[in-house]
């Protein structure tokens, strides 16, 4: 690919430009006049509404407009890769830097990629946003995979979020991964005045569509109102929900103090941040969320919820506003009504606000913007490591210590398998020389332990037979009553429930990995029997953990280890449920397992295929129960909250869910591996 020089010309591709109807639009139009500003060619090419002009000039930067369709109340452009390499061609472009994950968008990408220009995506949306409207629910899934496919499609991908910048780059190998905020125009000095002293005013600023959640504020608006009646809330802002939200109001019985004051341009926005006292975003969804940068810069505190992705690189929680639950309006009325009550926590937010906004000025942003271009240029002294996010990868095989990811047989990008992480994607590899898997990259998952779907799991009458079954399974291969049981994994203390049911005397549990450091701390306790129900997967060095282990274990006790293996799993997008990832870090072949347990100190006495899921009762096994999140959003929490009554919202999955409902325990899992190993004397 010829790399540009630094007077070519840089193409904006974007569904919304001016007038800005989206914070996507307002950004661009920053960038493209400060980047004219700095003496580069800008071209815009974006949406054509009724009365705009197919081409026009806009503060110096030229602005194509293409044939469009309204799609849910937003533009979408449609143009023809012809029309595209035509205005490359004719300007000479040398950077194409995309904003939407669109149509144009692909028809971009095709045209660049056969002129070898390079390609920029500025990733402001996660698919969360892409699927709001009911139609696009179901494609939910299929469309994660091909936005992540589509990611490593450009050369630079910029994250407006630091935090979704660092999940970009645990998936994407191909592209440099960037952090570059969204700028704010404003400095705080654009309108004068200060808020009256009441009412006290709430103030929101955005789209009125689903994923916006105004809903939520309104709620905790009339619960407010409870409170005080020396109150009002100015919504500010068009869309799709406008009808909906006032009739809620008016449902409410709110509508005397609630102001729907419709779209307000964007130069305008100042008159109504310095008229707010707090301003609100109750997204479920958001990417970054400028008008909460905005707001911060007329030193408001601001309240967002605990949904969205750049949460806590806005809130410090309780210094410069709070962060709330996105579903419950309570605790959203009793911020508020603190604020209320307390103009100094009021003054004191605003300010720690205002000083954390610095950062996001135009100027800061450009300049970073500006340095991405450059190093893509012929000329460029500038190197992509000085730019790229930094994130800690697994690059060698701890089983074999052999194989490394250069070297890897394949790999493959999956995505969580939890509702909470369900936008997060993850590589993992296949070592060449034992087959073991891998999870490419490093980060902490305390996070996401504390948000585990398994934490809602409890006894019930289902997964009791299952329970009961591994114990007997145990008890067949040499666990007596007596015996002091260490069990380790997943649901650790149900099972210790149903294990102390049946007659077993000591039962100790451990539901969530410890570390190596933890287990080296622990006392020895000198067990008759270790359990590592998955476990093993979950640790960074498993040799060393299973010596820790061996230290706990009684000289001829038993060790029994549920794994899959990892031979037997193919890399195909189905799989996360094998690989359940973030938290299945290294997943062994059974004959490196084996290996790596006789180092240790052991004996095989037996390793077969077993998942403790699968019983002779129908609908009691591992293959019915992976068919249990179909019913719902495709995640392990749709499996653990199933219900008899999710089976009619999806009633044509229900011949498949039989089959395997009565076959499952016939034809069983293929994949797990269960061993018995035995510590030598």
């Amino acid at each position: 690919m010829n790399k540009p020089t630094v007077a070519s010309a840089i193409a904006m591709i974007t569904d919304d430009f001016v007038p800005g109807a989206t914070g996507v639009g307002v950004h661009v139009q920053k960038m493209s006049r400060e980047m004219v500003a700095r003496g580069h060619k800008i071209i815009v090419i974006t949406t054509r509404r009724k009365g705009q002009p197919a081409q026009e000039e806009w503060n110096g930067v030229t602005v194509y407009r293409v044939f469009s369709i309204p799609v849910y109340g937003f533009y979408q452009a449609l143009p023809s890769k012809k029309i595209i390499a035509t205005i490359f061609e004719q300007h000479n472009i040398g950077i194409v830097h995309c904003h939407y994950l669109s149509i144009m968008m692909l028809q971009v990408i095709g045209v660049a990629k056969k002129m070898g220009i390079p390609l920029v995506l500025t990733a402001h949306m996660t698919v969360d946003v892409l699927t709001q409207p009911l139609l696009m629910r179901p494609w939910k899934p299929l469309l994660r995979r091909f936005v992540a496919a589509i990611y490593e499609q450009f050369n630079h991908v910029i994250c407006v979020s630091s935090q979704y910048a660092r999940q970009v780059k645990r998936f994407n190998i191909a592209s440099h991964v960037h952090f570059i905020s969204n700028a704010i125009d404003f400095t705080g000095d654009e309108a004068t005045g200060v808020p009256p002293q009441s009412p006290f005013r709430v103030l929101y600023v955005g789209r009125l569509t689903p994923e916006k959640n105004v809903g939520l504020l309104l709620k905790a608006f009339a619960l407010l109102l409870k409170q005080s009646s020396d109150v009002e809330l100015y919504i500010v802002g068009q869309g799709t929900q406008a009808k909906e939200l006032k009739q809620l109001t008016a449902t409410l019985g709110i509508e005397k103090y609630v102001t729907f004051a419709g779209h307000v341009a964007h130069e305008d926005l100042p008159k109504m941040y310095v008229t707010g006292h707090v301003f609100v975003m109750p997204s479920l969804v958001e990417t970054q969320g400028l008008v909460a940068l905005e707001a911060m810069r007329f030193k408001l505190p601001v309240i967002v919820t605990d949904r969205i992705i750049s949460g806590p690189e806005l809130i410090d929680d309780g210094k410069n506003g709070f962060m709330v639950d996105a579903d419950d309006p309570t605790v959203l009325a009793e911020r508020l009504d603190r604020l209320r009550k307390d103009p100094a926590l009021r003054a004191s937010q605003g300010a720690a606000g205002f000083e954390k906004s610095a950062v996001h000025t135009t100027e800061a942003v450009s300049n970073t913007l500006e340095k991405v271009y450059q190093s893509m240029t012929v000329d460029a002294t500038i190197q992509y490591e000085d730019l790229d996010v930094k994130v800690d990868r697994r690059h060698t095989c701890v089983f074999c210590e052999k194989g490394t990811f250069e070297g890897r047989a394949e790999h493959i990008m999956v995505g969580a398998d939890t509702h909470r992480f369900q936008e997060e994607y993850f590589v993992i590899w296949r070592c060449a020389t034992c087959r073991s898997l891998h999870s490419l990259a490093k980060f902490s998952l305390e996070d996401y332990y504390r948000h585990s779907p398994y934490l809602k799991r409890h006894v019930n009458r289902f997964n009791r037979f299952m329970f009961e079954g591994f114990y007997a399974y145990m008890r067949k291969e040499g666990l007596k009553v007596t015996d002091r049981l260490l069990f380790c994994g997943v649901s650790a203390s149900l099972f210790k429930e149903v294990f102390e049911g049946k007659g077993q005397s000591t039962v100790d549990c451990i539901d969530q990995p410890l570390s190596t450091e933890q287990w080296a701390a622990a006392p020895v306790k000198n067990y008759d029997a270790i359990v590592l129900m998955e476990h093993l997967e979950c640790t960074e060095d498993p040799r060393l953990f299973l010596n820790l282990v061996s230290r706990q274990l009684k000289p001829d006790g038993l060790l029994f280890i549920h794994t899959p293996d990892a031979s037997r799993i193919k890399l195909a997008p189905n799989v996360c449920w094998m690989l359940h990832q973030p938290f299945k870090i290294h997943v062994p072949a059974r004959d490196i397992l084996e290996q790596l347990i006789t180092s240790a100190g052991f004996k095989a006495e037996r390793i077969k295929l077993y998942h403790y899921m699968d019983t002779s009762v129908p609908f009691i096994n591992f293959h019915t129960f992976q068919e249990l999140p179909f019913f719902g959003d495709s995640t392990v929490d749709a499996a653990i909250e199933f219900k008899i009554s999710h089976l009619i919202r999806r009633w044509w999955l229900l011949p498949r869910f039989i089959f395997w409902g009565f076959v499952g325990g016939i034809i069983r899992d293929r994949i797990n591996v269960t061993g018995v190993f035995r510590k030598n004397k």
